[in-house]
């Protein structure tokens, strides 16, 4: 098993990894190394679980936001058509 880190850098990183879906930003907001977090996937099946379910989150926001974004753009442009 990797090192052992407090819960509290555990919960960091894995609130990071949903915010960003970003395992290296994550590391290094929560104070941890990127290694640490993939020996800990590989041997801990229940960290493996939460890890890609906070990249799903963290995937799943980010389509929903280009997705607003789009709509949003195209709102905008069919406003500017309808100006001229």
């Amino acid at each position: 098993m990797p090192a052992e880190i407090p819960t509290s850098r555990l919960v960091a990183f894995l609130r990071a990894l949903r915010d960003t879906g970003n395992a290296t930003l994550a590391a290094e907001w929560a104070g941890v190394s990127r290694d640490w977090a993939y020996k800990r996937r590989r041997q801990d099946p229940w960290f493996d679980a939460l890890y890609r379910e906070m990249k799903a989150v963290a995937a799943r926001t980010l389509r929903e936001a280009a997705s607003r974004d789009a709509r949003a753009k195209a709102r905008q442009m069919s406003e500017w058509r309808h100006a001229e």
